[in-house]
């Protein structure tokens, strides 16, 4: 929902049979829906039957990596 004030909404989701995500794309600043469907896509791929004994690392990485994927996005448009 866009509310009363955005005209377009920037946050993302993604629903699997293991992971719910929701991803605030920063109302209004440059880019926040580019930032946040980096962000989901990088964490629903996480979303898997079979899991590492650790899962908060692989969170970590994907974060980490997801943060890497929208710096090298804002590189090559600064516009965002």
């Amino acid at each position: 929902n866009v509310g009363l004030v955005r005209q377009n909404n920037q946050d993302s989701g993604y629903v699997g049979p293991n992971f719910l995500l929701i991803a605030d794309g920063m109302g209004g600043h440059a880019g926040g829906d580019v930032a946040s469907a980096i962000t989901v896509s990088r964490l629903a791929a996480l979303d898997t039957p079979q899991h590492s004994p650790d899962l908060l690392g692989e969170l970590r990485s994907a974060i980490l990596e997801a943060n890497e994927r929208i710096n090298a996005a804002v590189a090559e448009r600064p516009e965002l």
